[in-house]
């Protein structure tokens, strides 16, 4: 993961993944990085409530940044075409 200094701006620790897996150059660990960030991502998205709506929005976000800028490590039963908002998805990465 990460070195500390770079995950301390982050609203949620999931967003540790995520970043792990923006920051990866090494084509071979691309793959298991994406998968990790999804796995949390998905484990995150089980465990909060309705409450929860801006870190729901946030996950979201995520998901669909996995997804478009990682679509050749994303599973295809991941893939949902519900990308309307493909401006804003580049941006999601920017809202750590």
């Amino acid at each position: 993961m990460l070195d500390g200094d770079l995950v301390l701006h982050l609203q949620y620790p999931w967003q540790r993944f995520l970043l792990d897996a923006f920051m990866e150059f090494d084509p071979k660990q691309l793959p298991a990085k994406v998968g990790a960030a999804q796995r949390v991502i998905a484990e995150r998205l089980c465990d909060i409530g309705p409450a929860d709506m801006d870190e729901q929005i946030a996950l979201q976000d995520a998901k669909r940044s996995l997804r478009t800028l990682f679509p050749q490590s994303v599973g295809a039963d991941e893939v949902g075409h519900d990308d309307r908002r493909k401006p804003e998805i580049l941006l999601a990465a920017t809202r750590f």
